[in-house]
């Protein structure tokens, strides 16, 4: 099987929501929204036969099928997100192209796309609550001074 990544993108998703947490020094952190990122990869199969590969891609489809997201036991890393997967139209063509840049011969694939939250911003020490608010009031005039 191979993967290969062809594209990156913005998601059309929204982004995550801002998120607050306590720090290792006990300080109330926060983070801004994350945005969500759409990779795009182009599965195929290399085997003997393309009867071998049409059976790859098969068997990798009904697992794919099955999950809207990728099990976090199957995660590397910790992230900010779920890895959400799904299978996607070609209504662009952009496999048959990059097939045809590589100069290879069309092979059966699909496209995948994976949608995760960009850890593109650190968390910051949040500023310290409000716990009262002080002030003077006077009276006003009556007279529309």
């Amino acid at each position: 099987m191979s993967c290969y990544l062809y594209d990156v993108s913005r998601s059309p998703m929204p982004p995550r929501p801002a998120a607050t947490r306590v720090g290792a020094d006990g300080k109330v952190e926060r983070r801004v929204p994350l945005p969500m990122v759409q990779l795009s990869y182009l599965v195929s199969a290399w085997a003997g036969s393309v009867r071998d590969e049409h059976q790859l891609l098969g068997d990798v489809l009904v697992r794919l099928l099955t999950q809207q997201s990728l099990p976090p036991e199957h995660v590397g890393a910790s992230l900010a997100s779920s890895v959400q997967i799904a299978l996607a139209p070609d209504d662009t063509n952009r496999p048959r192209d990059l097939w045809t840049a590589l100069g290879g011969s069309l092979k059966a694939s699909f496209r995948l796309l994976v949608t995760v939250a960009a850890d593109a911003y650190p968390w910051e020490v949040a500023p310290p609550a409000v716990t009262e608010v002080a002030g003077s009031a006077s009276p006003m005039s009556h007279d529309g001074a």
